[in-house]
């Protein structure tokens, strides 16, 4: 069987075989551009394969689920675990070492998205061929924004010549692109999502494919980013008009373990059945390990940010649990233990979620000065997350510091929080504690990372910089 690596420094997926110099271009599973492309049937397996790529270990079926919490304060690594993700915890990584996979991961994504896109003139015009062009277009412009917010700096503190990343839109292995402005990355997503927004008409019941709700959400999501609050307001709105569900307290354990959907606008599957054995990877396995002898963490809840899960809180007991391991008591998140039943570790990645459409329209009224409709959004959340709730009918600064805590709260280990300190200018500031329950232990040396440390921008990899000498490397690296 041949080796094959994958070396990402164009902007499509190169695939190099260790015994032959010839360029191999899989646009799709198992599929040929040169004879597949040709009927709607063919159109929608190859847009479903672009999904394939969101599953691989340094994207939705690893890395993007833990990093952007190990990166913050929410987080404290396990003086007894195996240290994996210790580098991007200690804010150690460089071109050569890290979260090499985000910079590949994503392309891959965009090069099968790409193939379908420059194929679609061969479908007749009509609802179908829109839709299938939306998908791919949505799919394509949420990968380059996820890239975006890791290599680029925040639209809000990047100046004109501030860099992001290369907005790929063809399929051809060959290119060797230079990386564009933030500002020039902004303007693709934007056109890329909302013409995929304008095409796609309908929310179908399938969570798995992105459709008119799950991209208003990635809107909403976008626009907020941007601080773009009208916007922001304006797609959590059109995603909540299109039916959404709110977890009841009741059904947050079932929704962790896949089995309650009804909030889940927009997940990835993640099942020994849907992944090439090469892509297998349960993706709580970076947060911990259950077995015989108990549960070993990776990574922990920092204590601090454990207690403020008051005993009112109906999450407190569902996401996390309080268990030893090797005699010594550690606060274990629990969202990432897997099913009911099945493979330990083994869950669905939740990219977006109704929780997070209801505070992103919170923070966004609130950011123009609605406050009582900002607070309406936000008790949608807290009247199902608290016992005995009652509204504090906060406004100005407090109902502002509200949504805040509740978003961090709420999205917790779900790939969030980094983006948001990221977008608002706020820099990491560990506490003391250390790693073990009651907020003894080991504590980390590495607590603060400023504002405008320049490790906010991740490293582009040198592997992707010696295949493609246009990229250039971000400053301090």
């Amino acid at each position: 069987m041949r080796k094959l690596f994958l070396i990402l420094g164009v902007g499509a997926t190169m695939l190099f075989t260790s015994c032959s110099d010839k360029l191999e271009l899989k646009p799709f599973n198992q599929l040929e551009t040169s004879t597949a492309l040709q009927t709607p049937t063919d159109f929608q397996n190859a847009v479903r394969g672009a999904y394939g790529g969101l599953r691989r270990g340094g994207y939705y079926g690893g890395r993007m689920i833990l990093f952007p919490d190990a990166l913050t304060d929410n987080l404290i690594l396990n003086s007894q675990g195996r240290f994996d993700g210790r580098l991007e915890y200690e804010w150690r990584y460089d071109a050569e070492s890290g979260w090499g996979g985000m910079y590949l991961d994503p392309y891959q994504v965009i090069g099968r998205a790409n193939i379908v896109l420059a194929n679609i003139g061969n479908l007749p015009d009509g609802p179908v061929k829109d839709a299938i062009r939306g998908e791919a277009l949505a799919l394509r412009g949420m990968c380059h924004f996820d890239m975006m917010r890791i290599y680029g700096k925040a639209p809000a503190f990047a100046g004109p010549s501030d860099l992001g990343v290369p907005y790929v839109k063809v399929a051809d292995v060959n290119i060797k692109p230079s990386r564009q402005t933030v500002a020039e990355n902004v303007q693709d997503v934007l056109a890329d999502m909302l013409e995929a927004y304008g095409l796609i008409t309908t929310s179908t019941a399938d969570n798995t494919r992105l459709n008119k709700r799950s991209v208003a959400a990635l809107l909403s999501r976008i626009y907020l980013y941007l601080g773009d609050y009208p916007n922001a307001e304006r797609y959590a709105k059109e995603c909540i008009a299109e039916g959404v569900t709110i977890t009841p307290a009741a059904n947050l354990l079932s929704m962790y373990q896949d089995g309650f959907q009804g909030s889940i606008i927009f997940r990835i599957r993640h099942t020994d059945n849907d992944l090439p054995t090469a892509e297998r990877f349960s993706i709580g396995n970076q947060y911990s390990q259950r077995g015989p002898s108990g549960v070993r963490s990776e990574f922990n809840i920092e204590f601090t940010f454990y207690e403020l899960f008051g005993g009112d809180d109906l999450r407190r007991p569902v996401i996390f649990q309080t268990s030893d391991w090797n005699g010594r008591p550690y606060n274990h998140i629990t969202k990432y233990f897997g099913r009911a039943t099945g493979t330990l570790n083994q869950v669905d990645a939740k990219v977006v979620r109704t929780e997070e459409v209801y505070l992103t329209l919170a923070e966004a009224l609130a950011e123009q000065g609605k406050d009582g409709e900002a607070l309406t959004a936000l008790d949608e959340i807290r009247s199902r997350r608290y016992a005995g709730f009652v509204s504090a009918g906060e406004t100005g600064t407090a109902l502002k510091a509200a949504i805040a805590l509740e978003r961090r709260k709420e999205l917790a280990f779900e790939s969030q929080h980094f983006f948001d300190l990221k977008r608002k200018g706020l820099g990491v500031q560990r506490s003391e504690n250390g790693d073990e329950a009651d907020g003894g232990g080991v504590p980390t040396t590495f607590r603060t990372l400023a504002a405008d440390d320049y490790r906010w921008q991740l490293p582009i990899p040198q592997d992707a910089i010696n295949a493609n000498p246009s990229l250039e490397q971000n400053p301090g690296y």
